[in-house]
């Protein structure tokens, strides 16, 4: 059984988090836009029921991604609102995500704090997307160019305290996450490691560097995002203790 209200926390603290370039209200839904990057940023996140029909706020959110060129998707969850959304949504054509075989669940763990033995590596942390960092971040991922300007842009919009941890090879950047710290929570975000240093316990090591900075902004737990048939990353955050709290999948309109 999911915690609605736990699950509703969570989808308003990853919003502000990771913040859309631009963002609307309506009727209880979240409409976000990102010029495509990302689905969660270009995505309608339905928190609550409201008080206009079905129809017409689909019919509204159609119209809008319109205007912005990008394709009507919802971001569903098992506490999406109104309960018969999902169905409504199936009815006029929506269809899963191509590539989203697979829902992302959104796990929490405890926060514990403990020194870190960083040897032979070096870690950096930034309070700001520092541009050795976005570098590294374009090195370790395989998003285009173009994207990185688009997610500076983001990352501009966060007011929260965020921590941005970078761990490398003598030059080489070889491991990059986000933290961001809200309300006693830690969000975690694009937790990226070099294929070539996996099973080196760099994964471990990012996160700990993300603990111990979050408890100093007095968080006590911590959320993400891993998808479920990641099973590398699922192993690494059942280790550190995370445990599912509720699932989200995308329809887009076909």
């Amino acid at each position: 059984m999911v915690d609605l209200e736990l699950g509703r926390r969570l989808e308003l603290l990853a919003m502000r988090a990771m913040p859309s370039l631009h963002k609307e209200y309506y009727d209880g839904w979240w409409l976000r836009f990102s010029q495509g990057y990302t689905g969660r940023a270009n995505a309608v996140t339905a928190l609550d029921a409201g008080f206009y029909s079905l129809d017409r706020k689909i019919t509204y959110c159609e119209k809008k991604y319109a205007e912005y060129n990008l394709p009507t998707m919802f971001r569903l969850t098992e506490i999406s609102q109104p309960g018969n959304l999902e169905q409504a949504l199936i009815e006029r054509g929506y269809a899963l995500r191509e590539g989203d075989g697979m829902p992302t669940e959104i796990q929490t763990a405890g926060i514990e704090t403990q020194a870190i033995d960083t040897t032979p590596f070096n870690v950096q942390t930034y309070h700001r997307a520092h541009s050795d960092w976005m570098r590294a971040l374009a090195v370790l991922s395989d998003k285009p160019v173009m994207a990185f300007s688009i997610l500076g842009g983001m990352l501009s919009l966060i007011k929260q305290p965020v921590c941005y941890a970078m761990i490398s090879d003598e030059e080489q950047p070889v491991a990059v996450a986000i933290g961001v710290a809200e309300e006693r929570w830690l969000g975690i975000f694009s937790v990226l490691v070099s294929e070539a240093y996996r099973r080196r316990g760099l994964g471990t090591m990012l996160m700990q560097v993300l603990f111990n900075w979050g408890a100093e902004q007095g968080a006590s737990r911590s959320y993400l995002q891993v998808m479920e048939n990641n099973a590398a990353a699922q192993r690494l955050y059942a280790k550190l203790g995370y445990q599912k709290v509720y699932r989200y999948w995308y329809r887009v309109k076909m």
